[in-house]
C-alpha cells in the first residue's frame, strides 16, 4: 500500500509538473507574441513620429512660402497704391474716373484742374482704365484717425459707415458742446470734458457708471 501510495503521489507530481510546464510554455509563447507586438508598436510609433516630423516640416515650409507670398503681395499692393495715389491730395481714389495727363501722371477727379499737378502739362480728357482696375483690386486704408483697417474697395465703402472711429457729433445739446470727434472717444469725452454732460455737474459724485444717474 505504501508503495502504491508513493507511486500515486509521484504520478500526481509528474502530472502537476507537466501542467506547470505547459503553462510555462504558453506564458513563453505569449511573451514572444507580446514582444513582437511591442516591437511592431514601437516601429509604428517611430514611423508615426517620422511622419509627424515630416508633416511639421511640410507645414512650416508651406507657412514660410505663404508668408513670403503674402509679403510679396503686400509689397506689390503697396507699389500699386503708391502709383495710383493722387499727387495733389495724396489719397488713393476710391471711385473713377482717374484722369491722366499726356505724360502719364494720374490725378483723381476731385483734384483735376487745368494742369497736371506733377508736370504742369495741360490736362486733356485722358482717363486711365488701368488705374481704375488697380483701384478696384487693392486694399484701401480707412481714412478715420486711429483706424488701421485695410479692406477691399467694396468692404471699405461699407466699413466707412460702420467704423468705430468714424466722426460723430457729441450727443449733448449743440449750444453746450456740439464737438465733432471719433465715435470711439465719445464716452471718454462725455465723462471727462463735455460741458453738456450731467457728469460735468456731478464731478464730485463718485460713480463709474455711464451715464451718471
Amino acid at each position: 500500500n505504501e508503495t502504491e501510495l508513493a507511486s500515486n503521489k509521484i504520478q500526481e507530481l509528474q502530472e502537476h509538473i507537466y501542467v506547470i510546464e505547459q503553462e510555462n510554455y504558453v506564458i513563453k509563447k505569449d511573451r514572444v507574441i507580446l514582444t513582437k507586438d511591442r516591437d511592431a508598436l514601437k516601429k509604428e510609433r517611430d514611423a508615426f513620429k517620422i511622419d509627424r516630423d515630416d508633416i511639421k516640416k511640410d507645414r512650416d515650409a508651406i507657412k514660410k512660402d505663404r508668408d513670403a507670398i503674402k509679403k510679396d503681395s503686400d509689397a506689390f499692393k503697396e507699389i500699386c497704391r503708391d502709383q495710383v495715389e493722387c499727387p495733389d491730395c495724396l489719397e488713393v481714389p476710391t471711385s473713377g474716373p482717374v484722369h491722366v495727363c499726356p505724360n502719364g501722371h494720374l490725378v483723381c477727379s476731385t483734384c483735376k484742374g487745368a494742369s497736371c499737378p506733377t508736370c504742369r502739362t495741360r490736362m486733356l480728357s485722358g482717363k486711365s482704365l488701368l488705374a481704375v482696375t488697380v483701384m478696384e483690386n487693392i486694399e484701401h486704408e480707412c481714412q478715420h484717425e486711429d483706424c488701421e483697417e485695410l479692406l477691399p474697395l467694396e468692404e471699405y465703402k461699407l466699413h466707412l459707415k460702420l467704423c468705430p472711429h468714424r466722426h460723430v457729433r457729441c450727443p449733448a445739446p449743440q449750444e453746450l458742446c456740439g464737438k465733432d470727434l471719433p465715435l470711439s472717444k465719445v464716452y471718454d469725452h462725455i465723462v471727462s470734458e463735455c460741458q453738456g454732460s450731467s457728469n460735468e455737474k456731478k464731478k464730485h459724485v463718485p460713480n463709474d457708471e455711464f451715464p451718471v444717474k
